[in-house]
């Protein structure tokens, strides 16, 4: 299995392809020239997954950074990975810090969001009222969650962003697009 962990930039995909790094240049070749005989509208989708979602013990995610990498690929990548497909717009906004709109409408009123929020809180906060924590709400919790891949800027003092058990930092939002875009060592082209 090869493994790659590279930012998607335009230099890196080129670089990718004439080095021919994936061993699939001769692969894409020929799909590309099926696409060219084809009439009307054809796209192309890379067949990979991201190893740590289907049971790998390759990886650890012991510790709160990596916990953190874990909660980003199980769900904000695939969100990232839908609106690059759906709308790309929408998804520079989202990848920009200019609009959570995706993550909310995915998770807010949902089982999942509801999990996903829960586990977020941190010891001083709840969902209902208690004493001596802060209440907040899933929208809240999630909202924070975009902020701290999408929008804090970590500088001088801030480093970092603590939500329940998961860290993140100013490597999480390049490595939800390095993911995404399935130039990392977390792809895994062996299915």
């Amino acid at each position: 299995m090869n493994s790659f962990e590279l930012i998607p930039t335009e230099e890196n995909l080129i670089h990718t392809l004439d080095k021919d790094l994936l061993k699939r240049n001769k692969d894409l070749v020929r799909f590309y020239d099926l696409i060219l005989v084809q009439e009307g509208a054809s796209s192309i989708a890379i067949d990979g997954r991201y190893e740590p979602t289907h049971e790998s013990r390759k990886f650890d995610f012991s510790f709160s950074d990596e916990k953190g990498r874990q909660l980003l690929l199980m769900y904000v990548v695939p969100i990232l990975v839908g609106l690059k497909i759906v709308d790309i717009s929408l998804y520079n906004q989202f990848v920009c810090g200019k609009s959570s709109k995706p993550l909310m409408d995915i998770y807010k009123d949902s089982d999942k969001g509801e999990w996903l929020a829960t586990r977020l809180l941190n010891r001083n906060e709840a969902f209902e009222v208690e004493e001596g924590k802060s209440v907040v709400t899933v929208e809240q919790k999630i909202q924070q969650l975009y902020d701290a891949i999408f929008v804090t800027e970590y500088t001088g003092n801030v480093y970092h962003t603590i939500l329940g058990e998961y860290e993140f930092d100013d490597n999480s939002k390049n490595f939800v697009k390095s993911v995404e875009s399935m130039l990392s060592v977390y792809a895994d082209y062996n299915i």
